[in-house]
């Protein structure tokens, strides 16, 4: 790991059964003038990437909103964060902004992206 970042662990965590997971494409396409697009390799190895719902009290909602815009200069810095399942550590960044939806009252509930660095 390249980065001293860690995930709080006072930010949610992933709802059971909405924890997903996959590998990046490890191509890039670029248009063809004639023919079918052309692919080349982006990594030289496969990287992962996650997504979840988490639920989330209005603290939490502070948190991460701190977390992304003031700790990771606006989701442009990297972070470790541990696979809630395997215990597996990987050096992510957010895929975009965690998204908040307030349920009820002062509870939200999280839609995070990640992606492997």
């Amino acid at each position: 790991m390249t980065t001293d970042i860690d995930y709080p662990d006072d930010l949610p965590k992933p709802l059971i059964g909405t924890l997903k997971g996959g590998l990046q494409e490890p191509w890039v396409e670029d248009p063809s003038g004639v023919g079918s697009p052309r692919r080349r390799a982006r990594y030289t190895r496969a990287l992962e990437r996650f997504s979840f719902t988490a639920p989330a009290s209005e603290a939490q909602r502070v948190a991460m909103d701190a977390f992304y815009k003031d700790t990771l200069l606006n989701g442009v810095l990297s972070f470790n964060w541990s696979h809630p399942l395997s215990g597996t550590s990987y050096e992510v960044r957010f895929a975009g902004r965690p998204a908040a939806a307030m349920v009820q009252g002062h509870r939200y509930t999280f839609t995070v992206a990640l992606e492997q660095i």
